[in-house]
C-alpha cells in the first residue's frame, strides 16, 4: 500500500507527500490510490463527452446522425449520396435499411501524397447521369473534419457539384451548440454541352 500510496504522491509537493506518507492512516491512503485514478478518469471521461457534445462534426454528433437519417427517410430520400466516409453504415442502422446511401467517397478522395487528384466535376456528372433527370439528394458535410480534411478536399467537392447541378439546400442539421455540421441538396443535373462537333446546336453553357 505504502508502495502505491508513494506512486501516487509523485506529483504532490514534498512537505506535503511526507505528511500523507507517514500521517496518513492506511484505510485513508486506500482511498487515495483508489480515488485519485478515478477521480481523474471521471473527469477526462465528463470533458470528452463534452467535446462529444458539441462536437464541429458530424462524424462525432449522434444527434446530428439521429436527426438527418429520419430526415432522409421522412422523405423518401432512400438512396442519397454521401461524399464522406463516416456514415458507412450508420444511416442503414439508424433507419432499419430504409435509407440506404451511394458512398463515393473512394471516388473523391485523393491520395495522402496529394499527388493523385480525382476529376470531381467527372465523377459528379457521372453520379448523376446514373439517375437520369430526376432531383437526387446530396448530403454535403460543414463544420470541422480534421480527419476527413487530410483525405479530402471538401470546398472543391462542393465547387464540383455546383458546377454539374443546379439545386437547393432543404435541410440543416446542427450540433447543441447551434453549429451546422450537415446539410442536405436536392439537386438536378445541368443539361450536357453538346459536343465540339455538332454545330446545330447552341454552344452556350447552361444557365439556372
Amino acid at each position: 500500500m505504502r508502495v502505491a500510496l508513494t506512486a501516487v504522491l509523485d506529483g504532490v509537493p514534498d512537505a506535503l507527500a511526507r505528511f500523507l506518507d507517514h500521517r496518513l492512516p492506511l484505510w485513508a491512503a486506500g482511498v487515495i490510490v483508489c480515488g485519485l485514478p478515478l477521480g481523474s478518469n471521471l473527469w477526462d471521461q465528463f470533458r470528452l463527452r463534452q467535446d462529444l457534445d458539441g462536437a464541429r462534426n458530424a462524424m462525432f454528433d449522434q444527434g446530428v446522425q439521429r436527426a438527418s437519417a429520419a430526415w432522409l427517410a421522412e422523405h423518401g430520400a432512400h438512396r442519397p449520396i454521401v461524399v464522406t466516409f463516416y456514415a458507412t453504415g450508420a444511416y442503414e442502422l439508424l433507419t432499419d435499411g430504409v435509407v440506404r446511401p451511394i458512398y463515393v467517397f473512394p471516388l473523391v478522395r485523393h491520395s495522402n501524397d496529394g499527388r493523385y487528384q480525382p476529376d470531381l466535376v467527372a465523377t459528379w456528372r457521372t453520379l448523376l447521369a446514373d439517375g437520369g433527370p430526376e432531383a437526387r439528394y446530396a448530403m454535403l458535410p460543414l463544420g470541422e473534419n480534421p480527419v476527413e480534411a487530410q483525405h479530402f478536399d471538401e470546398p472543391a467537392i462542393r465547387d464540383a457539384l455546383s458546377q454539374v447541378a443546379q439545386g437547393e439546400r432543404v435541410a440543416v442539421f446542427s450540433n447543441q451548440r447551434g453549429e451546422p455540421l450537415l446539410e442536405v441538396w436536392r439537386v438536378t443535373p445541368r443539361p450536357t454541352l453538346p459536343t465540339a462537333g455538332n454545330t446545330n446546336r447552341s454552344t452556350q453553357p447552361a444557365t439556372d
